[in-house]
């Protein structure tokens, strides 16, 4: 079942648990950064979803690395607008 918060045709649907799940897909070199991208987001209470990926950009000559992340969040709705990397 699904609850609506917002106005008019602006509406967004809410879980009845009032718990919204958030999806990322981080993308990057594989490297210390990427690494430590993930790290922050892990110990900003995201989860890893999945297996990592790795592909091959040829024309930058660079293995490019990417991992699927997801996260609950209480008591909010959810909206385009939304940051999802300030959640």
């Amino acid at each position: 079942m699904e609850l609506y918060v917002g106005y008019g045709s602006s509406r967004h649907a809410v879980l009845e648990t009032g718990i919204m799940k958030v999806y990322r897909y981080l993308t990057g070199k594989d490297d210390a950064a990427f690494c430590h991208r993930v790290t922050q987001a892990l110990n900003n209470g995201w989860q890893l979803y999945g297996q990592p990926t790795l592909t091959f950009d040829q024309k930058r000559g660079e293995v490019i690395c990417g991992q699927v992340i997801t996260k609950d969040v209480e008591g909010k709705a959810y909206d385009p607008e939304l940051d999802l990397s300030k959640l």
